[in-house]
């Protein structure tokens, strides 16, 4: 779902059968199968969801510590904080971090790849030889470099 930061949403996908060729397979248990996208934002300056799941996953997926989350999850919430219960928010907390530097490494990957190929174009369109921008810009494979000296 390409929704922006300050939407939120929850949408139900759900497979159907349709036969484009040959005999209907009848699938007996297809409506069963089913998923749900819900969408938080990730804005700090939001309203509060008029949805408790989206409000609460929001507060779970929130910058704060568990400690914080604990909190907000038995006073707001209602819900008893057990030795399950805290060990699931911790692997929670955690994949949310594991993801978010993932994201991170990805973007700072992109932008190093990005400003290598700006700046082996600008090293082509002041007339240094292919072999030198070749020792310079490491960052880009042999045949990228090629590529772009061919679209000049």
């Amino acid at each position: 779902m390409d929704a922006d930061d300050e939407q939120e949403g929850i949408t139900q996908i759900s497979l159907c059968e349709q036969t484009l060729y040959g005999a209907a397979q009848n699938f007996k248990y297809l409506d069963k199968m089913c998923g749900i996208i819900i969408h938080i934002r990730s804005g700090l300056n939001v309203q509060e969801s008029k949805n408790k799941l989206i409000t609460m996953l929001e507060d779970v997926f929130r910058k704060e510590s568990v400690e914080i989350k604990k909190d907000k999850l038995q006073d707001k919430y209602g819900m008893q904080m057990t030795v399950e219960l805290e060990r699931k928010l911790e692997v929670m907390c955690n994949l949310s971090e594991v993801v978010l530097a993932a994201g991170r490494e990805e973007g700072i990957k992109e932008g190093i790849a990005d400003a290598s190929i700006q700046i082996a174009r600008k090293m082509f369109a002041k007339g240094m030889s292919f072999e030198d921008v070749c020792d310079v810009v490491e960052q880009l494979s042999r045949e990228d470099l090629e590529k772009i000296y061919r679209e000049m």
